[in-house]
């Protein structure tokens, strides 16, 4: 994956994460196809975007046990959520 692929994967997955948070957990300053493109996209379940976290390396994606601890934290209902 080059520089240019990582950072879309990673931008892509903040702007999804940022429609369960209303707009308000991002302040997204990149190409605008990329917002465009996750707001026309379906809203993906948490779960979704939990699995699609973890399949990624802790080099790939630094802030992976952030994602996670947002995800299962404030995005799923308490009785299924894992401890991180």
């Amino acid at each position: 994956m080059d520089e240019q692929e990582w950072q879309q994967e990673n931008a892509m997955l903040a702007l999804r994460l940022n429609r369960h948070l209303n707009g308000a957990g991002l302040v997204y300053r990149g190409p605008a196809e990329w917002s465009e493109r996750a707001q026309a996209e379906p809203v993906r379940p948490p779960g979704d975007l939990i699995a699609g976290a973890e399949g990624r390396t802790d080099g790939e994606l630094a802030d992976h046990a952030n994602v996670r601890r947002l995800l299962t934290e404030q995005l799923l209902p308490s009785d299924v959520a894992k401890p991180v």
